[in-house]
């Protein structure tokens, strides 16, 4: 979180905002989650992310924030990119519900190679048997669309090279972990 907030050219009101929303509602998903099982299924978190509020680490709303904005940046420069070099032009409104779904399945993406590994280190664990359930999945999807929404139509500048790299490096660790660690 803090090289992405360094490397980010301009620090402006309204990446504050995205900032404290994604903490905020990061944080919020987790404690409903954790307290009912409505979000995400039946899971409680073990003690190796530290101190914890209502059951959730205080570290998950950072989390949070850390995912959507590489996601969000990822999503936003790649769309910009293949835009420029296929020269084409969708409306505003397509290009933001295009920018926020993309980016969503895209923290899905990670989720489902994050999830496996954190089980393994014991980050957190399912009940009652251990498994992810599907569920999950589509809460990360819906919560992610929430703040993508936030974070592509809220005015500041969404080219991060670094969260780019952040983002590909998280993928790697979490797919080797996945593949080398037993």
């Amino acid at each position: 979180m803090v090289l992405i907030l360094y490397t980010q050219q301009k620090i402006n009101k309204s990446l504050w905002f995205f900032f404290s929303a994604c903490i905020f509602a990061g944080f919020t998903y987790e404690v409903i989650g954790i307290n009912t099982g409505i979000l995400f299924g039946d899971y409680k978190y073990s003690s190796v992310m530290g101190y914890k509020i209502w059951g959730v680490p205080v570290l998950l709303g950072v989390l949070w924030f850390t995912t959507m904005y590489c996601v969000g940046s990822l999503t936003y420069q790649a769309y910009h990119w293949f835009k420029i070099k296929h020269k084409f032009t969708i409306s505003n409104k397509l290009e933001i519900n295009l920018l926020a779904i993309i980016a969503a399945f895209a923290a899905v993406f990670l989720d489902l190679f994050l999830e496996p590994v954190a089980i393994k280190l014991n980050f957190w664990q399912w009940y009652p048997y251990g498994e992810i359930p599907i569920y999950n999945y589509v809460c990360w999807f819906f919560g992610s669309l929430i703040l993508q929404y936030l974070f592509v139509n809220l005015n500041f500048n969404k080219e991060n090279k670094f969260a780019v790299y952040l983002f590909t490096i998280q993928l790697i660790f979490f797919i080797t972990i996945s593949l080398f660690y037993k």
